[in-house]
């Protein structure tokens, strides 16, 4: 055999559960068709700046989160500083800084929301009872995906219990919480605007144990890591190959090789076939039964599955480098924004702005930052026609416009520009049309709904945000956490 396990895919998903196996004493492989891991953690440098591929934040890294049982597991630690507030929230009427320390946190709602300081604290509250649930169920060694008639059994038993006694008369969805306790439009359009960074759909079409634990995030803490993302995957490739272990870049698998219904290998782009125990796919549940597996009859499940995440909205992200001086002294490293709330969530009234801290250095020369602003468009046909670059063009403008609700001189500012399309996003990272969702975020596909690590092959496994508990590295990193314990035992 070539390898133990052949990992497809370099992304957090993939490189965490390489690590993970490689510490374990199997022999690992990695294949990635990009140029360098990272997927949609990838940074990129242009004219001295390094930028993220999407605008994004980090948690995960404080006690028993997905990251630092990683890193404790593997003996490894990496760079990184607390931001508080970790995300700041603006809308033309308010702005939110999101605070670590509860009480802090409720005395920023209090001072932007005068009234209804009780029915705010009785939120919170049931939304941390919530994600403790999602926590527990989540982070057990034990607990894998609801996947047979015993785990069925424990996973509805243990949400009877939670929800009889956190939910005696409320609807379970974050809408009937919203309605029952939240009476001012200002906050619930800043709860749906978390609602739709996290998850690119509104709040009431979430699972509420999944929206519970995302509205939970910033309380649990947000961090910003020396170098970016890209040094988080950094550090687990050169853990694998320091644990003979290999990562392979511009390697393009083309199709899973299976022996009746169990996985035996990979064959390339260039028609080399590699043998492994086992498979392991770091992508979304429709490239992996369409394209890799190429199956053109779905079961029923897996059919109502992929249709239930097909992206409805498509990643669109300027990248700038901008003079620090052109900043507004109050803007905070990670900022969500919409500029008119009249208007519905996504588009370029919707934006997502990550911006590097001024001490770090390895992201943009002196005096100068490195900007990530992103949106999601609605979902549209994208092609590389006559009309293309005008399009781009355009979005980029509008993007830029919107901006400058925000950071008035902006357009004075900039050193450098750059734009990804949803068709960027989908060269690199193989998403259909570059779209990110989460399958365990929607209500119809979370928990025992939706897809643990195991796939219908045997050897052949799952990893990333289409399984188990959902989107985010931190999400991602406990599904490479679960799997590598049910390969394992």
């Amino acid at each position: 055999m070539d390898a133990d396990a052949i990992i497809i895919g370099a992304g957090i998903g993939g490189v965490t559960t390489g690590a993970l196996l490689a510490a374990r004493g199997l022999r690992v492989l990695i294949l990635e068709q990009g140029e360098r891991p990272g997927g949609m953690c990838a940074y990129f440098s242009r004219n001295g700046y390094v930028f993220q591929s999407v605008a994004g934040i980090y948690s995960g890294f404080e006690l028993g989160g997905g990251h630092d049982r990683v890193l404790f597991e593997l003996g490894l630690s990496i760079r990184k500083t607390a931001l508080n507030p970790g995300l700041q929230l603006i809308l033309p009427q308010h702005r939110l800084n999101l605070y670590t320390n509860r009480i802090e946190l409720l005395g920023e709602l209090e001072r932007e929301f005068p009234k209804g300081r009780a029915r705010i604290k009785s939120f919170l509250d049931v939304l941390d009872q919530l994600e403790e649930v999602f926590s527990s169920l989540s982070r057990k060694p034990a607990f894998r995906a609801p996947h047979t008639l015993a785990d069925k059994y424990s996973y509805y038993r243990k949400i009877h219990q939670v929800f009889s006694k956190t939910l005696p008369s409320y609807e379970a969805s974050p809408a009937g919480l919203l309605n029952e306790l939240i009476e001012n439009p200002g906050l619930k359009q800043a709860l749906d605007l978390l609602a739709f960074y996290y998850g690119q759909q509104p709040l009431k079409e979430c699972s509420t144990l999944y929206c519970a634990y995302l509205l939970g995030i910033p309380k649990r803490g947000i961090v910003y890591l020396k170098g970016g993302a890209q040094g988080l995957i950094d550090l687990l490739v050169d853990f694998i190959r320091k644990h003979k272990g290999e990562v392979r870049c511009s390697s393009r698998v083309d199709k899973i090789l299976k022996e009746g219904r169990r996985a035996i290998g990979v064959q390339l782009q260039d028609g080399q076939t590699l043998r492994s125990k086992y498979v392991i796919a770091n992508t979304t549940l429709e490239n992996l039964h369409l394209r890799l597996l190429g199956e053109t009859r779905l079961s029923k499940k897996i059919k109502q599955l992929t249709e239930n995440v097909s992206p409805r909205w498509l990643p669109f992200s300027v990248y700038l480098g901008l003079d620090a001086n052109v900043l507004p002294g109050e803007i905070r490293e990670n900022v969500l924004l919409t500029v008119d709330p009249e208007k519905p969530l996504g588009g370029t009234n919707t934006l997502f702005i990550s911006i590097s801290p001024a001490d770090d250095n390895t992201r943009a020369p002196q005096g100068k930052r490195a900007v990530t602003v992103s949106c999601f468009l609605p979902k549209e046909n994208w092609a590389r026609d006559d009309e293309y670059h005008q399009r781009k063009e355009r979005l980029e403008t509008a993007v830029i416009q919107s901006l400058q609700s925000l950071i008035t001189f902006v357009g004075e500012g900039i050193n450098y520009k750059e734009s990804a399309t949803p068709l960027t996003y989908e060269k690199y990272t193989l998403r259909p049309r570059g779209g990110i969702i989460s399958l365990a975020g929607t209500r119809s596909g979370f928990g025992i709904n939706g897809y643990s690590n195991y796939t219908p092959y045997k050897n052949l496994y799952l990893v990333g945000d289409s399984s188990f508990p959902g989107q985010g590295t931190n999400l991602v990193s406990i599904s490479a956490l679960n799997l590598a314990r049910i390969i394992c035992s």
